[in-house]
């Protein structure tokens, strides 16, 4: 992956995620290209963060705010996966962020995810 790390990545902002996880799909055109981002996960004690290609597919109302539907696809057992998941809007930019090229460390170093438990 390190020929697409680009320092021109940033992060998406939850207005940004919205308008892709909502746009229509165009018959003739790639979903897989056009609603492309990269999730950041956030750094923990027996695990760095990780980057993963995602597809915001729906954001939904839940009981407690809206909930980001995704597909993020993974390299795991020696094969890549497609998982489906969801993340509550509250937590993009604190638990996770998106960004639209997967970035440089030292781009992700510029603007950490907050602590745990700080908003």
């Amino acid at each position: 992956m390190e020929q697409f790390e680009r320092e021109q990545a940033h992060p998406l902002t939850v207005d940004d995620i919205r308008k892709i996880a909502d746009e229509e799909i165009v018959k003739g055109s790639n979903p897989c290209l056009k609603k492309l981002v990269y999730m950041e996960t956030r750094e923990t004690e027996k695990q760095s963060r990780r980057i993963f290609p995602a597809y915001p597919f729906s954001v939904v109302e839940g009981k407690d705010g809206d909930v980001l539907i995704l597909f993020i696809v993974q390299y795991a057992m020696k094969m890549y996966q497609t998982i489906g998941t969801s993340i509550p809007m509250s937590d993009v930019g604190v638990t996770c962020r998106f960004w639209n090229l997967p970035p440089k460390e030292s781009v992700m170093d510029l603007d950490p995810l907050p602590k745990k438990g700080v908003q």
